[in-house]
């Protein structure tokens, strides 16, 4: 992955777009990577491959290089990787994150629509939450407990 402010094409002659991320960061990304991001198809799809610089307003540049850095992993993985390497990868991608950032990332990740990655993410903040208590979850999420008598003499 490399940052750049124009489309490029490699020496494979694939395409590649700029990803401009929500605070301005441009990720220039082969197209193979891109395909895995169902927001972005759309896009392409919507301006009938014109466009080479996709803005993301729902990704920072940070939730977007952990994502482009697990699609390319996955892109990459259908041509040199053994599944077993693949699941031990997406184990290790999760398990080295903390739960804000793991939080962080399932809102991006939701928005560019990466599937697979959203429901790796989803079950490791499961695991990461299960065996909290209800008022440490509410903290985490920042959920307001209403009060039951509050609500009643509001009616």
């Amino acid at each position: 992955m490399s940052t750049s402010s124009s489309s490029s094409r490699s020496s494979s002659s694939e395409k590649s777009f700029t990803l401009k991320s929500s605070d301005n960061k441009e990720f220039t990304v082969k197209e193979s990577i891109t395909i895995q991001f169902e927001t972005i198809n759309c896009i392409i799809k919507d301006e009938e491959s014109t466009t080479t610089t996709i803005l993301l307003p729902n990704a920072d540049s940070e939730t977007l290089t952990m994502g482009i850095n697990y699609c390319s992993k996955h892109a990459n993985s259908k041509k040199i990787s053994k599944e077993a390497d693949l699941k031990k990868f997406d184990l290790e991608f999760v398990a080295k994150k903390d739960l804000a950032v793991l939080i962080k990332l399932v809102s991006a990740v939701n928005y560019l629509d990466v599937k697979g990655l959203l429901e790796l993410i989803c079950q490791r903040i499961v695991d990461q939450i299960k065996d909290l208590m209800s008022e440490e979850v509410r903290k985490i999420f920042n959920i307001r407990m209403i009060s039951l008598r509050r609500k009643r003499t509001a009616v």
